[in-house]
């Protein structure tokens, strides 16, 4: 079913409910983020990488909400080194 009407795609009902269910995920998170994107802002990807055990947060001042489009290269260039990096951990 989509995430009709719920951004957070995982039915939390409310703010603290969300974190808690992102501070329980158990696998390593690299959130790519765009200093230009209107709908997923730099603080909000901070805030929710603050949330999530050993998330890694890369941000890019000169790149928008679709930053892996617009900069292909940089994308694969940092999901290698992360998948690089991570292999095998399990926190």
């Amino acid at each position: 079913m989509p995430n009709e009407g719920d951004m957070t795609c995982c039915g939390a009902k409310s703010e603290e409910e969300f974190c808690a269910r992102l501070a329980g995920i158990p696998v390593p998170v690299l959130i790519w983020n765009g200093g230009l994107d209107p709908l997923a802002k730099p603080e909000d990807a901070l805030k929710v990488a603050q949330t999530i055990p050993g998330a890694s947060l890369l941000t890019y001042q000169h790149l928008g909400h679709g930053g892996a489009d617009e900069c292909p290269e940089i994308a694969a260039r940092d999901c290698d080194r992360f998948f690089t990096d991570t292999a095998g951990r399990i926190l």
